[in-house]
């Protein structure tokens, strides 16, 4: 009977030491989840923040490509326009100088 007793006593401590070394692998996972959830959660705030700056640079690099292309187009313009006027110059004077021949 002192055998069945120690051998009971044996088997209890190595379950409650077995027990132990799970609980403290559950708690372990458990921590390793909680700072994983943080982690993904930093990972998306950054994430959200970086594609918002994003967005604001291709904002800002679309507004100064389109100031950039109104004003070569008010260039063209210009130019056009001073070689139209150039033109009727032009063909005001062969007009003036065929009236008078």
């Amino acid at each position: 009977a002192a055998k069945q007793e120690v051998a009971t006593a044996s088997m209890k401590s190595e379950c409650a030491g077995m027990l132990k070394t799970v609980q403290s692998a559950i708690d372990q996972q458990e921590m390793g989840t909680r700072l994983l959830k943080q982690e993904l959660k930093n990972i998306e705030e950054e994430t959200v923040a970086s594609m918002q700056d994003q967005q604001v640079q291709l904002h800002r690099d679309m507004s100064d490509s389109m100031a950039k292309q109104q004003m070569v187009l008010r260039q063209d313009i210009s130019k056009w326009s001073n070689s139209v006027v150039k033109q009727q110059h032009v063909v005001t004077e062969l007009m003036k100088a065929h009236r008078e021949s």
